[in-house]
């Protein structure tokens, strides 16, 4: 039977597993139990339409984000086919180039006869040239879709052809929800960065999920929170950057895979 002193100290530490579970930034949830994954192929990261940033910042943003998981992934020891190689391999073929332009024909009487008097012909009024269209053309994909396994290419091809071209035993993709850069500098600031991210780890060649994380957190004051605070690079003693903020989530995401 519990002491009243037991259940007091039973209920904190109860309260306490629920405060950290409910602030940890990092949901994960297992598909399959015993997998070993030691050779992973992280692809470019896909962009959510909902993410409100231009096209050119949230190009640059999706691949902050793959590399720093590429670059946790490997300082866990696992062999990892990099994002931009997965993008190489992937890429559409070059265009061949275009023929040369052929000559212009000789005259007919093989150079030797008199030319035309270019000057005394008729003048040839041209028609006016039309004007472009006024609607705007819609801009490409954001990201190549070939190594998406929300695109063309199936999931499973995606994961058979890595794994053919690398030896990678699971293909890591990734969506970047939130991207919020920091106003203000690392001594102060009017407003905190914010990053989130999704990542599904995929067997290969098989195709399968393995796993799945989300990440979605903004810094919080040092005084706020000091259950996720100290775990910030820095102790939680500065304010981070959106590619800091990244790379922390990343690393948070990426030990908690279970690839051994």
């Amino acid at each position: 039977m519990l002491t009243p002193r037991h259940a007091i100290q039973t209920a904190a530490a109860l309260a306490l597993l629920a405060c950290l579970s409910c602030q940890n930034p990092v949901k994960t949830q297992s598909h399959r139990t015993g997998s070993v994954s030691q050779h992973v192929a992280v692809l470019p990261l896909q962009i959510a339409e909902r993410l409100n940033l231009p096209e050119d910042e949230a190009a640059v943003a999706a691949q902050i984000v793959a590399h720093q998981l590429a670059e946790a992934l490997t300082r866990r020891g696992v062999q990892v086919v990099a994002p931009s190689d997965v993008a190489h391999f992937f890429a559409p073929p070059a265009a061949p180039p275009s023929a040369p332009l052929a000559p212009p024909a000789s005259h007919a009487s093989g150079g030797r006869g008199p030319r035309p008097d270019v000057s005394r012909s008729p003048k040839t009024t041209l028609p006016p040239r039309p004007s472009p269209p006024s609607h705007k053309t819609r801009s490409p994909p954001r990201t190549p879709k070939a190594t998406s396994g929300r695109g063309p290419r199936p999931p499973r091809e995606v994961a058979q052809q890595l794994a053919a071209e690398f030896g990678a035993d699971a293909v890591l993709f990734g969506v970047l929800t939130r991207w919020e850069e920091r106003e203000g500098t690392g001594a102060g600031a009017m407003h905190a960065a914010a990053v989130g991210f999704e990542v599904l780890l995929r067997s290969a060649p098989s195709g399968e999920r393995l796993w799945s994380g989300y990440f979605d957190h903004r810094q919080q004051p040092l005084g706020e929170n000091l259950l996720v605070t100290s775990r910030y690079p820095g102790g939680g003693t500065r304010w981070l950057s959106a590619p800091e903020l990244a790379r922390w989530g990343a690393g948070e995401v990426a030990r908690r895979i279970p690839l051994h």
